[in-house]
């Protein structure tokens, strides 16, 4: 039965040749040339990060610590980088295989949800997938080099669509990989199969639940120890809570601008219009609801744990209610002879938000740097030059208080490019810091001022600093760089 589900949804992008195909590859097409854009550039140390993950398992197919960089256990879920070491096959590097895998992820969330808003119409989907990236919210996700998140959107989306297509296998095998993928949308992945439980209460709904249980399985015992950093505040995640509360009515009309206004009201129009429809709609205009109210709710009262995750989340909802909106708006303006210039003033519109995504890819991009050109040069050549993975130390504007900064060079990322083992693994916020790894970090800075015996002590091989600081054999010199190779006797 999975398998004919499978193929329905296969033949259905397949039939999507009949009005709206060139469309919809037209907006993948953008969101992916968007995200090779995004990933031109290091704003932060995320991608560096997933590919650290990734390497893991290339040690470790069940990876338990984030050995050798630190005795870390890793929680974290490991679908996407899974999925990622498979461009690898084809002669990329860890860290370009993860952007790229990241790249096409975003690619695909219009395609997702167009799925998801074709649930209430072929016309109210194909909006739902213009207006998916429309909003700078997801945008942002990308800029930030989320790649694991925006692919449990995608899963999360083909998880509802399934389910309402009454594919309950299908459905409880992408409830499953969304909780494979990321941690916070798999909590609410979960809450939201619940709701759906509760508002169907048949054995349907309960086989897509077992059937994505049975699958999260794989990873249960590290959620458990996610639960129990989260309530206790052990994770690093606890360094960016605030106190939570009502956000101030300016940081309200910041997120209405970065979620983009006209696609809020169009929005209020689907809501308005499934209130209209609600005998059609029934147990699913009461679900989609729910996926609006909640993220809504917690984006306006900030929950401190969740930073801002429901807003990121909201993104699908709006989408789909902004295409919902939009087909009614468009059949109501049909019916009083009003089409052609309703639908011009919605290209317009799309038209106008296009371009200011790029605009604060480029902003950010102009901003932060987590490494710097001659940065990635010098990691490119110390690659070259050895390409056995061995401990390094980065000793140039990478100390904690440098990294407090916009601009610093990041030792996690030179690692990366360069193939060798950081000190400074900059680990997901998602996880709890041993004493052993908290230590280590401190050591580092040590080693920054150049305590020898500390270096030789962690066996760093290669040190990377300013010209003429080095104390040990100078092998590359160049743009304000050198590297030097550490001896031992």
């Amino acid at each position: 039965m999975a398998q004919i589900s499978f193929r329905s949804i296969v033949s259905k992008i397949r039939r999507l040749a009949s009005g709206g195909k060139i469309f919809l590859l037209a907006i993948s097409l953008y969101a992916f040339w968007a995200a090779l854009f995004a990933n031109s550039h290091f704003t932060v140390e995320d991608a560096a990060i997933h590919s650290e993950i990734a390497n893991t398992l290339i040690r470790e197919s069940y990876p338990q610590t984030y050995a050798p960089v630190a005795d870390v256990p890793i929680t974290y879920p490991p679908l996407f980088h899974y999925i990622a070491l498979f461009f690898t096959l084809f002669g990329l590097g860890t860290l370009d295989a993860v952007k790229l895998f990241g790249a096409l992820c975003f690619a695909f969330f219009p395609l997702a949800m167009y799925f998801a808003g074709s649930l209430f119409g072929r016309k109210a989907g194909l909006f739902s997938a213009l207006f998916a990236v429309l909003t700078l919210n997801i945008f942002m996700v990308l800029i930030f080099s989320e790649y694991p998140q925006i692919l449990s959107f995608d899963l999360f989306a083909m998880f509802v669509y399934s389910y309402f297509r009454e594919k309950y296998v299908l459905s409880g095998i992408f409830l499953g990989l969304t909780a494979l993928a990321h941690p916070f949308t798999a909590f609410f992945a979960a809450v939201s199969a619940i709701v759906l439980f509760i508002l169907k209460r048949d054995l349907s709904t309960a086989k897509t639940l077992f059937i994505g249980f049975l699958i999260s399985l794989f990873w249960l015992p590290k959620y458990v120890r996610i639960f129990s950093h989260f309530s206790g505040a052990t994770w690093n995640n606890a360094r960016w809570y605030s106190p939570s509360g009502f956000i101030p009515l300016e940081s309200v009309w910041n997120m209405v601008l970065r979620l983009n206004p006209f696609l809020l009201a169009f929005s209020i129009a689907g809501i308005l219009a499934l209130f209209r429809m609600k005998k059609e709609n029934g147990a699913k205009g009461k679900f989609f609801l729910f996926l609006f109210i909640l993220p809504a709710v917690f984006t306006i009262y900030h929950y401190s744990p969740s930073q801002y995750k429901f807003l990121d989340i909201f993104t699908i909802p709006l989408a789909v209610f902004s295409g919902i909106g939009a087909d009614y708006i468009l059949q109501k303006s049909k019916n009083a002879g009003r089409e052609i210039p309703v639908l011009f003033v919605i290209a317009i519109l799309a038209v106008a938000s296009l371009p200011f995504p790029l605009l604060a890819i480029h902003e950010y991009q102009s901003k932060y740097s987590a490494i710097s050109p001659e940065g990635i040069e010098v990691a490119k050549w110390l690659k070259e030059y050895d390409s056995n993975p061995g401990r390094i130390l980065l000793a140039v504007n990478s100390s904690t208080l440098d990294k407090a900064g916009l601009v610093f060079e990041s030792e996690l990322v030179f690692s990366q490019i360069a193939n060798k083992v950081p000190l400074d693994g900059t680990i997901s916020d998602l996880e709890a810091y041993t004493p052993e790894y908290k230590e280590q970090l401190l050591d580092r800075e040590e080693m920054i001022k150049w305590n020898v015996s500390l270096i030789r002590a962690y066996g760093v091989k290669y040190v990377i600093s300013g010209t003429g600081k080095c104390p040990f054999e100078k092998i590359y010199r160049k743009g304000g760089f050198e590297i030097c190779r550490v001896q031992y006797q």
